[in-house]
């Protein structure tokens, strides 16, 4: 915003800027919320993607493992989230632009919410396929 208000102001004052090339915006607690904690989102994912493999192997329960994923606490995954987000925010600020792809970027932080928060990493590694198809 302060950056917004600079500009508005210099050019006010007859200052000529170029077009943009790339307009970007930090939604995420400004512009929107989610409607739903993060963890509780990120249990319902990884829930659904244990669907998915109950289907395709047509099984009518899900294993021992899956269960156990899928009992880990959300208030724990909102907290995996947000320390994963951190560090990848440190390593690639802006989401990566111009170094890594959208998907490259946001993988990591998934798969390190689901482990930080517990869910075994061979059980992500399994899943992830569902999660980034």
């Amino acid at each position: 915003v302060k950056g917004g208000v600079a500009l508005v102001t210099a050019l006010a004052l007859g200052a000529t800027a170029s077009a943009p090339k790339l307009i970007t915006f930090d939604c995420t607690g400004t512009l929107m919320r989610p409607t739903r904690p993060v963890g509780v989102i990120y249990r319902d994912a990884l829930a659904s993607s244990v669907s998915v493999r109950q289907l395709a192997e047509q099984r009518k329960q899900p294993s021992l493992v899956e269960i156990d994923a899928l009992t880990v606490d959300p208030d724990a995954l909102g907290s995996a989230f947000s320390a994963a987000y951190k560090s990848r925010c440190a390593e690639y600020p802006c989401f990566g632009v111009g170094h890594v792809p959208c998907e490259e970027w946001w993988q990591p932080v998934v798969r390190d919410t689901y482990i930080d928060a517990g869910v075994p990493e061979d059980f992500v590694e399994g899943v992830m396929p569902e999660l980034f198809p």
